[in-house]
C-alpha cells in the first residue's frame, strides 16, 4: 500500500472512532432514562467529566482565548447569542464570561441588564425567564474553576415555560425550538445534532420525551447541578465550548395575556409552511403515516375537571347524524403518539377550551373545530385554537359554541382556588362572580372570575352542535372543492412565504443633442434608457418600472412610470450638465433593488 494510501486509511478509522465514540456517549446518556432524576443528572454529566489531561488542555485553551459572544437581534425580545467558553459556575449560580485580550464581543448592548441580554423562552419578556452573564477578568479561572465538566459538543440553551401543559410544550417550546435548530442549521439525516440545556428549574414533566426527538442525547436541566448532582458530589462548574442562548419567536402565534388580554400577537410571522414542516417531522419521529381514511369524528373529553356531562349523548348524535364513527380522546387515557395519530386523520373535532385542541394542527386539510365553552367565558376573548385555524393555508374550519344557559352549568365554588373555588374570597366577591354573565376581559393568570367559569362542567346543547357541525361540513366542501380543481395547498403556502421581488436591471442611459439647431447652452434633447428585463421576471410575472431623473446639484428630480423596457423624454437639457438615473422594476406592487447610473450629453450630428 502507498503512503498516500495509508495516511487516507488512518484519517478514515480515525472519522470511524471518532464518530463511535460520539455515538458510544449519546447512547449512554440515553441510557440513563430509566434511573430517578438524581442518578439520571449524575451519570449524564459524568459523560462530559474530561480526565485530567483534557481538563488542562481545555483549561488552556480557556486561558489562550477567553469567552467571546456573538449576538443578532435589536432587543431582548428577538436576540440569540452564540458563546465560546461559557460556564455556569453553581458556587455563584450564575453564568460566568471570561474576559480577555482575546475575547470578541460582538452585538452586546451596552445596556444589557435594561432589562435583560435575552429572553430564554419564546414567551416574550417574561421577566422569569430573563437571561444575563456576569463578566470577570481572565486570571479569574484559576480561582473560580474547579471540579470542571466540559460540554464539548454544539449546545443550545432555553427556558422551556410550561412543560406540564400540552399545549405551551407545543406552542411555547417545541415548535420554536424546532424553527431555532433549523436556523442554526443543526439539521442532519432528520435529527437534531446538538445537546439541550434547560435553563429552568422545571422537573421533567410528563412530556420530556417529546424534547428528546429533537436532540441526539439527553436533555441537561442546569437547575440540576446542584452540589450532590456534579459528578464529584460537591459543588463545581460545567463549561460550554460552543453553546447557543435563546429561542426563535418566529413561530408563535398567541399571547397569553401578561401585559394585556390575551389574544394574537399582532405581528405574528408564521407560516402554514413552517406549521406543516414541523407536525411533518413531528408525524416522522412519531411513525405515523397518512395511509388511513380521514373519515372520523373525535370527542375530546375530560376526567376531572371541565366535563361535557352529556358527553356520550353527544356522541350517539353525532354518530346518527354524520354516519361516522366517532372517537373519544382524552390524555388520561391516550399517550401523544396516539392523540397525534387520532387528530392526523379525523375529519371533525369537538372539545371543551383545552390544551389538547393544540394538536388542531395535525388535522388534514378541511378539518373541521368545533371549540365549545363554559357558561360566561366568550369566545372572542380566548383563541390560540381560533388563530391557529386562521393562518393562511392552514384550510381549516373553525366554530365555536358557548353555553348560553346557565341551568345547564355546574360550577363548583368549593375547590382550591386554582381550579376556580372562591370560599377564599369576601362574601362581596362571590357575589359578584356568581352573580355575572361574562367574565371581564382580564390579565393572565389567576383571575378569579375566569378561574371560576372555567373549571365549570357544562350540559352541551347537542341541537346546537349538530348545526355548527353542518355549517363546519359546508365551508369543509368548498376546501375540498377548491383542492379538487387544482388548488395545490403546498404551492399555495409556497406563494404565502415567496417575495416577487424582482432582480435589479442592467440599464444603458443616454442624453443627444441635435446639433443643427442648438441654442447657445441649452438644445432640444432627449434622455433614452433603455434596459433588459429582470432576469427572474419569467418566475415572478409581469414587470413595470419606475425611474427617477434628477440633475446633478439639484434636490428635485422628476418620477415616470412605463411598462415598456424602455423610456424616452424630450427636455431642453444644458449641454453642460451630468443627470442622475434610478431606475427599478415592479411586479403586483413589489419593488426590486435601484440600479443607478449618469448621463452626460453626447451631440447628435448628420455624420
Amino acid at each position: 500500500m502507498s503512503i498516500i494510501g495509508i495516511l487516507l486509511y488512518e484519517i478514515l478509522k480515525l472519522k470511524e472512532e471518532l464518530a463511535a465514540t460520539k455515538q458510544s456517549t449519546c447512547t449512554k446518556i440515553e441510557n440513563t432514562l430509566k434511573v430517578d432524576t438524581n442518578g439520571k443528572m449524575r451519570k449524564s454529566l459524568n459523560q462530559f467529566s474530561p480526565n485530567q489531561d483534557q481538563l488542562q488542555i481545555y483549561l488552556n485553551q480557556l486561558r489562550a482565548s477567553g469567552s467571546s459572544v456573538w449576538c443578532w437581534g435589536t432587543k431582548h425580545t428577538n436576540r440569540i447569542c452564540h458563546f465560546r467558553h461559557l460556564c455556569y459556575v453553581s458556587d455563584v449560580q450564575s453564568f460566568v464570561f471570561f474576559h480577555g485580550t482575546n475575547s470578541t464581543i460582538v452585538g452586546v448592548p451596552k445596556d444589557r441588564f435594561d432589562p435583560a441580554l435575552l429572553d430564554l423562552s419564546s414567551v416574550e419578556n417574561h421577566n422569569a425567564k430573563y437571561f444575563n452573564f456576569v463578566d470577570v477578568p481572565l486570571w479569574a479561572v484559576d480561582e473560580m474553576l474547579f471540579n470542571v465538566d466540559v460540554i464539548e459538543m454544539p449546545s443550545l440553551m432555553f427556558s422551556r415555560f410550561h412543560p406540564d401543559n400540552i399545549m405551551h410544550v407545543i406552542h411555547d417550546d417545541l415548535f420554536p425550538l424546532y424553527i431555532t435548530l433549523q436556523m442554526l442549521q443543526f439539521y442532519v439525516d432528520d435529527s437534531f445534532d446538538v445537546q439541550l440545556l434547560f435553563a429552568d428549574g422545571h422537573n421533567d414533566g410528563e412530556y420530556s420525551d417529546l424534547y428528546e426527538m429533537f436532540t441526539t442525547c439527553v436533555p441537561i436541566e442546569l437547575a440540576k447541578l446542584a452540589e450532590d448532582n456534579m459528578p464529584s458530589g460537591r459543588s463545581g462548574s460545567l463549561c460550554f465550548s460552543d453553546v447557543y442562548v435563546g429561542l426563535s419567536k418566529h413561530s408563535t402565534w398567541y399571547q397569553y395575556g401578561f401585559y394585556e388580554p390575551q389574544g394574537p400577537l399582532p405581528h405574528a410571522t408564521v407560516t402554514s409552511q413552517d406549521i406543516h414542516q414541523f407536525t411533518r417531522f413531528i408525524l416522522r419521529k412519531l411513525r405515523i403515516t397518512n395511509n388511513k381514511q380521514n373519515d372520523q369524528a373525535v370527542l375530546v373529553t375530560r376526567k376531572e375537571t371541565r366535563l361535557i356531562i352529556n358527553d356520550m349523548e353527544l356522541c350517539l348524535a353525532l354518530s346518527k347524524h354524520l354516519q361516522m364513527k366517532v372517537v373519544t380522546v382524552s390524555l388520561e387515557t391516550h399517550s401523544i403518539e396516539q392523540v397525534v395519530d387520532i387528530f392526523n386523520h379525523a375529519t371533525l373535532i369537538i372539545g371543551m377550551h383545552g390544551s389538547l385542541l393544540v394538536f388542531s394542527m395535525f388535522l388534514p386539510a378541511g378539518g373541521i373545530i368545533i371549540e365549545l365553552f363554559p357558561f360566561g367565558i366568550n369566545p372572542e376573548h380566548y383563541t390560540p385554537y381560533r388563530t391557529l385555524a386562521k393562518i393562511p393555508q392552514m384550510d381549516l374550519v373553525y366554530r365555536s359554541w358557548q353555553n348560553s344557559d346557565r341551568s345547564k352549568s355546574i360550577p363548583h365554588p368549593d375547590r382550591p382556588k386554582e381550579l376556580g373555588g372562591i370560599h377564599h374570597l369576601s362574601e362581596e366577591e362571590q357575589y359578584l362572580i356568581l352573580d355575572s354573565n361574562q367574565v371581564a376581559p382580564h390579565l393572565c393568570c389567576s383571575d378569579p372570575a375566569w378561574l371560576f367559569h372555567i373549571y365549570q362542567d357544562t350540559i352541551v346543547n347537542v341541537d346546537d352542535v349538530l348545526a355548527l357541525v353542518d355549517s363546519g361540513l359546508n365551508e369543509r366542501q368548498e376546501i375540498l372543492k377548491n383542492r379538487s380543481l387544482g388548488y395545490d395547498q403546498s404551492k399555495q403556502e409556497m406563494d404565502s412565504t415567496f417575495t416577487k421581488h424582482p432582480a435589479p436591471v442592467d440599464i444603458i442611459c443616454g442624453i443627444t443633442c441635435n446639433s443643427e439647431i442648438d441654442v447657445g447652452d441649452r438644445c432640444p434633447s432627449s434622455l433614452h434608457c433603455h434596459w433588459k428585463s429582470p432576469w427572474n421576471s419569467k418566475y415572478i410575472g409581469d414587470v413595470t418600472y419606475e425611474i427617477w431623473v434628477q440633475k446633478v446639484g439639484e434636490n428635485q428630480y422628476k418620477t415616470y412610470s412605463v411598462s415598456t423596457n424602455e423610456f424616452s423624454e424630450n427636455v431642453n437639457f444644458d449641454k453642460s450638465a451630468q443627470y442622475y438615473v434610478w431606475i427599478r422594476a415592479f411586479v403586483d406592487g413589489v419593488p426590486g433593488s435601484v440600479t443607478f447610473t449618469n448621463c452626460n450629453m453626447t451631440l447628435l450630428t448628420n455624420d
